[in-house]
């Protein structure tokens, strides 16, 4: 029987791309990475200096900024080979930097695999590869995995691989599990070395059943790595829920996985870490899912770092339809984008909904929609919230009182979103409160109470 949670919405479906092999976006004439995108407020974005100039020629694999000093942080690496065109900050105080593609991918001539049996890794060497590798989490909230690591060691008794991909339309970790099973096995058997622990957990969902079997065979009788089916439901890739459907234990207001003794990665952050071992190879690309009503040629695709989300829709053949909006990241949880925006290591996909398919709950921050007090947004709530007053509050910009109905709780998956018949976009709601209440914003509210 597969396990589950309290909550959430059942299988969704919208899973088109999950028979479509993972292919090559055709190489863009540029790149724009991202250095700073101007929110270090939140916490593991450290702020980044850019360590090469305009004009100077980069190979791919290369560092192009690097964090400061006095902060904690990894590096980011050039996607492509080619000639720095610029290095530029934008009204959001986002600074990027700008490679003009030469089309011939040169590797960085430094790269080079470990050179060293597992066995004869310690842990800080392994998080040293880790941090220089730039790798952050791929699942959508770009943690630094190697700080991800050093804060596990000694504190959990369980790692698990994330690969429950409940959101609709997104089948990139799918596609990476069925086309690199191996890779995603093996970054395991990695963090396992680091973490000093003798066994694994990979969390599949149940509706990859074929993935896990291919996984099964893999794994064999050994024992130190376990293949565990979830249930179809959405949101159950959240770390939280996650842990609760393994071991069954509930994170309290102020805890997190490593509180229950976990720590959790998604598959393609597996896969990083083995082919930063193998080969040496920086994070510089990662899958993508490209969806919705009104893409021609929906994928999933291997996209480097920087491209414009224009270079990836064009390589799907454009639209078919007229958008009403564009989503980087699932449909449910993601954010709206436009197509000069640019793919981030954070970017699970590039969802293109119509007036047709476009989900409930997805207007503009000025379009609130009305709440009939129905209480369906509260009834599938994974973590047990009261996501109407979270959503009033916010509204009437009382940002201090949504904090006793849950806000720093909430995972913004967006079932309540889905759920809702009066079209509330609740979690841009409560985007706006956890910002507001970020940059102080609020505060004083509190202090008066």
């Amino acid at each position: 029987m597969a396990l589950t949670f309290k909550g959430g919405i059942r299988s969704i479906g919208f899973k088109n791309t999950a028979l479509c092999r993972i292919e090559q976006l055709t190489p863009p004439a540029n790149v724009f990475i991202m250095i700073n995108d101007g929110k270090v407020s939140r916490g593991h974005k450290a702020r980044r200096m850019p360590v090469v100039g305009i004009g100077e020629r980069v190979f791919r694999g290369q560092v192009i900024a690097d964090t400061l000093p006095d902060e904690e942080g990894c590096p980011l690496h050039a996607s492509v080979s080619g000639t720095v065109a610029d290095i530029y900050e934008d009204a959001d105080s986002r600074t990027s930097v700008v490679i003009e593609n030469d089309m011939k991918y040169e590797n960085a001539p430094t790269l080079s695999s470990i050179g060293k049996k597992l066995t004869e890794c310690s842990t800080d060497e392994i998080i040293d590869v880790v941090r220089r590798a730039g790798i952050v989490g791929l699942g959508g909230r770009g943690y630094p995995t190697y700080k991800k690591i050093k804060e596990a060691v000694g504190r959990v008794e369980f790692c698990i691989i994330n690969c429950a991909e409940s959101e609709p339309f997104l089948t990139s970790d799918y596609r990476t599990l069925i086309e690199k099973p191996a890779s995603v096995l093996n970054g395991l058997k990695i963090l396992l070395k680091a973490l000093g622990l003798r066994s694994g957990i990979v969390a599949v969902g149940e509706d990859k059943h074929n993935a896990a079997e291919k996984l099964s065979e893999l794994v064999g009788d050994s024992g130190m790595i376990k293949i565990r089916e979830l249930c179809s439901k959405y949101p159950q890739g959240a770390e939280e829920l996650i842990v609760y459907s393994l071991i069954g234990r509930a994170l309290g207001a102020d805890e997190t996985p490593l509180d229950a003794g976990c720590v959790v990665f998604n598959a393609q952050t597996s896969e990083a870490i083995f082919n930063a071992f193998a080969t040496g190879m920086p994070l510089t690309s990662r899958v993508i899912t490209v969806d919705g009503d009104c893409v021609a040629r929906p994928a999933n695709l291997l996209v480097p770092i920087g491209a414009k989300i224009s270079d990836v829709l064009a390589h799907c053949g454009g639209f078919i339809k007229t958008p009403a909006v564009i989503i980087s990241g699932g449909p449910l949880s993601g954010r709206t984008t436009a197509e000069n925006d640019v793919i981030t290591p954070e970017c699970r996909a590039v969802i293109v909904l119509s007036d047709d398919v476009a989900f409930t709950g997805r207007g503009a921050d000025n379009e609130f929609g009305v709440c009939i007090r129905c209480g369906r947004c509260v009834s599938v709530c994974p973590m047990r919230l009261a996501p109407n007053y979270i959503a009033t509050h916010s509204r009437m910009e009382n940002y201090a009182a949504t904090v006793p109905y849950g806000l720093f709780r909430c995972i913004e998956c967006g079932c309540c979103a889905y759920v809702c018949p009066g079209r509330v976009p609740i979690v841009g709601l409560v985007r706006r409160a956890k910002e507001a209440l970020s940059a102080g914003v609020g505060e004083e509210q509190e202090e008066g109470h």
